[in-house]
């Protein structure tokens, strides 16, 4: 019996001494993993350096209205790079609108302020992109003045009727419709 007090007194003693293990920060361990034999060493971390292409971005169009502004840009130097910028939040492409000025009296003194990535600038209108293709010319047509056009009909197949004879023969004569002559309106001539 003493034994087994002695023992519980024992165990109990050295529970109330231990403290709680801690919880250290990963970057205590950080240089042996720097300089360790096993592993390999980490590649250098090499930061490529980002071009602001915001200048080659041109406005084509914009829209704003008391609840949302919507811009439409084009690569100068690719333009089949069009991109359209819905609203104040980042797009796929990183590009965000901060602030659109509007001149209600020339639409082509409006200017965009856009994000992309870290980079701000002012995208504006340019001339050259906003030229008009001509549309083709009308085709003369040889039709005179009073002249209806043609217009092709469809040969007129009517399905077989069942019952008839000859209705599933192949070799049956087939029935032509004939037109009725079309009657014109002459007018009296006035007296």
């Amino acid at each position: 019996m003493k034994t087994s007090f002695l023992t519980f007194c024992l165990v109990a003693s050295t529970l109330s001494a231990v403290e709680p293990p801690k919880n250290y920060n990963n970057s205590r361990y950080y240089h042996l993993f720097q300089r360790s034999i096993v592993t390999d060493k980490p590649e250098p971390i090499v930061e490529e350096e980002v071009k602001n292409d915001l200048e080659d971005w041109v406005l084509v169009g914009s829209r704003k209205s008391p609840t949302s502004q919507a811009v439409t840009i084009v690569n100068t130097k690719d333009q089949s790079q069009r991109i359209a910028i819905p609203s104040k939040e980042a797009t796929d492409l990183g590009f965000a609108i901060l602030e659109l000025k509007q001149d209600p009296g020339n639409f082509t003194r409006t200017e965009a302020h856009l994000r992309k990535g870290s980079f701000k600038g002012w995208v504006k209108y340019d001339q050259k992109f906003l030229t008009v293709k001509k549309a083709k010319p009308r085709q003369a047509n040889n039709r005179k003045p009073n002249q209806r056009p043609k217009v092709k009909r469809a040969a007129q197949n009517k399905p077989p009727i069942p019952g008839l004879p000859g209705a599933n023969n192949a070799s049956a004569k087939k029935t032509t419709n004939k037109r009725k002559p079309r009657v014109r309106y002459v007018p009296k001539p006035k007296k």
